[in-house]
């Protein structure tokens, strides 16, 4: 009975044994995979499953080369299960593959396991995770491999040396130094290849560099094999390399810089003469490119709506700038033998004018005008002007030797001389043939500007008559249009009447809000005949005409609201009428809309228009250059001095605010 308890003790004291030894490898970090003799698995620890992603069931039953990559041959696992099948330890590194096909290193150990009597009853693998090492092992082979192609391509001269010999150096140094190939110049003392002189630089800057200190940048002659000396720049980079003080240098060859540099000392006094040239030239640019901004200000000033004498100031103001001139003149020509008259000038003080005038230099002015070539006055001293002096009263010494040359230029317009520009220099001078064009030139501009005048004020005129035209052809359109439809409806109503009353009396109405929409339509028409009469109409009863119009042609509704008393200024009030006329317009051919409303608040010095619309709208930024009408309100409001806002969003309409203050509501 004892024996029998003592076995039992000694059972579970067993069992406990073998739990704690199983928690031991259920824990274990390592892969543990037990097969039988067979080679197929009967055991795998949680690592195994972790490491490789297959679970418990998936890998038990089979053989572990299941997991194999293909990495080793056939030959590699047969050796391996020799080894274990004569009960010997194998241990080695493999590659196997995890069950998402990823690739992964184990250093692995292999054992037989052994019964009591001595027989191998299993196989029993630890085995540990090695990814990272190796990769970090390859990535650290494919560095240096790198690093080590680097020194052989790099066009630097690149070497170690230590204890005063030569370590390394690679291809580019070798070849500098007259070496076929690097292994020529291992182990010769570093010494051998400096010059003489640099000898105890060198030892310096070794020392410095051993001692942690910055390397300074040297340029040095080394020599080579062959004994010919070498320029090189050179460049102590490290310390250190195996643990012992060596240092680590980069050299290139500077021969031909230096060769370089002497040539470059040799052309610099060339250099400097080019670059005086080029400053030359330069000036000249920037005089030309002065001339070519001016004349550019002038043609926009002649192609803007500017009155022609402010052009003509404009043109004086250029010459002098250009043609560096104490004073500029542009002159009229006038009937019979009147002088010329002064328009425009530019520096000429009010005392010369009023004392000398013409007196002084009216021959080169009526000689460049009688033979339409320019002429020039060098010296009013020595009398040489051209022509005869004329007989007139002679000015005040003071005035006369005030300019003492000058330059006559007519200015032709359509082959007949219109007058001339006159260049007043206070001291006496030549004329280069150049500054004499540049004068011919402006003298052109001036003839431009007048030519452009007479065109403008003829287009005027023109457009008068096309305007006067067109509110012709649209009073007849329109008042035909809506009497047509007045007709029509008269036509009809006594037959709807008898039918129908409440419809015919429907049409009474239409047929009056025709009738009043021609009346307006008609009042309009008659007012933009006469012009003055616009000015002369109050503004709520033109607006209010203008709706009522539209709404007879469109039939679109158009709220209209009028407050205050808006007894504005004529031109204030005809910028509003206008606008509301284009604002409308607008409404009926792009926007689309079914209503329109049409508010004016006028008070005390102000005005508040707003025009809008329940159309598709549009984008302001999206508008084309040639889409005028919105370019037009802006100008004719900015020309009363009011504001001009536009607010319009796609689908969501169209609103146009116009804000008019009195500047000077004292002096109205």
């Amino acid at each position: 009975m004892l024996g029998g308890v003592l076995d039992i003790t000694e059972r579970k004291q067993a069992e406990d044994e073998l739990r704690k030894l199983s928690r031991v490898v259920e824990q274990s970090p390592s892969i543990i995979v037990i097969t039988d003799t067979r080679g197929y698995i009967e055991y795998v620890n949680p690592k195994f499953t972790q490491i490789t992603g297959y679970a418990t069931e998936e890998a038990l039953g089979k053989n572990p080369r299941f997991l194999k990559s293909g990495e080793q041959g056939l030959e590699f696992y047969q050796e391996l299960w020799n080894t274990i099948l004569a009960g010997q330890e194998w241990r080695g590194e493999y590659v196997n593959k995890k069950k998402n096909g990823e690739l992964y290193w184990e250093l692995a150990t292999i054992a037989p396991i052994r019964n009591a009597e001595g027989k191998i009853t299993r196989f029993v693998k630890l085995a540990e995770d090695i990814t990272e090492r190796v990769r970090a092992e390859a990535a650290l082979r494919a560095s240096e491999e790198r690093y080590r192609r680097l020194l052989e391509l790099s066009f630097d001269g690149i070497g170690i040396h230590s204890d005063g010999k030569i370590e390394f150096i690679n291809s580019t140094g070798a070849r500098l130094l007259g070496a076929d190939n690097p292994g020529q110049l291992i182990g010769k003392p570093i010494m051998d290849f400096v010059h003489p002189g640099y000898h105890e630089v060198v030892r310096q800057r070794q020392m410095r560099i051993e001692e942690a200190q910055a390397a300074p940048l040297l340029e040095e002659i080394f020599i080579r094999l062959d004994g010919s000396h070498l320029n090189v720049e050179v460049t102590g980079i490290g310390t250190n390399y195996r643990g012992k003080p060596a240092v680590q240098i980069v050299f290139r060859d500077i021969s031909e810089r230096k060769r370089a540099e002497h040539a470059l000392r040799a052309a610099k006094d060339a250099a400097d003469a080019a670059r005086r040239e080029e400053e030359d030239r330069r000036q000249e640019a920037e005089q030309r490119r002065r001339i070519a901004e001016s004349l550019a200000d002038v043609l926009a000033a002649l192609n803007s709506e500017q009155p022609l004498d402010d052009v003509l100031d404009l043109i004086a103001i250029q010459t002098r700038q250009l043609l560096n001139t104490e004073a500029v003149a542009i002159f009229s020509r006038n009937t019979g033998d009147e002088a010329p008259t002064i328009r425009a000038a530019q520096g000429l003080s009010a005392g010369y004018i009023r004392e000398a005038g013409l007196h002084l230099s009216y021959d080169a002015l009526k000689q460049a005008i009688e033979s339409y070539q320019p002429v020039a006055v060098s010296d009013t001293a020595t009398r040489g002007g051209p022509g005869k002096e004329t007989e007139r009263p002679a000015p005040p010494p003071f005035w006369a030797e005030r300019y003492r040359a000058w330059l006559a230029v007519p200015i032709i317009v359509r082959d007949a001389v219109y007058g001339a520009i006159l260049l007043y220099y206070a001291e006496a001078r030549e004329f280069s043939n150049d500054e004499v064009e540049l004068a011919v030139l402006l003298g052109n501009q001036v003839a431009l500007a007048v030519e452009n005048d007479r065109l403008r004020a003829k287009s005027e005129e023109a457009a008068r008559a096309a305007e006067r035209n067109r509110l012709a052809r649209e009073l007849h359109d329109a008042v035909t249009q809506v009497l047509f439809s007045a007709s029509l409806i008269a036509e009809t109503t006594p037959r709807i009447w008898e039918r129908d009353p409440e419809k015919g009396r429907l049409g009474l109405e239409e047929l009056r809000r025709l009738i009043q929409g021609a009346l307006a339509e008609m009042r309009t028409m008659l007012l933009e005949l006469r012009p003055a009469a616009l000015k002369e109409q109050r503004l709520e009863i033109l607006i209010r005409q203008l709706t009522d119009g539209l709404m007879s042609r469109t039939r679109m509704p158009v709220a209209t609201t009028v407050v205050g008393d808006c007894r504005l200024p004529a031109e204030v009030k005809l910028a509003l009428y206008r606008i509301t006329q284009e604002a409308l317009n607008n409404v009926v051919k792009h926007a689309q809309a079914s209503q329109a409303k049409v508010y004016l608040d006028c008070q005390p010095s102000q005005a508040v228009l707003l025009v809008s619309d329940d159309g598709h709208g549009f984008a302001p930024e999206g508008i084309e250059p040639h889409k005028l009408g919105v370019g037009i309100m802006r100008e004719r409001a900015k020309a009363i001095g009011a504001q001009f806002a536009l607010d319009s969003q796609r689908d969501r309409g169209t609103e146009i605010t116009v804000t008019w203050e009195d500047t000077e509501p004292d002096q109205r």
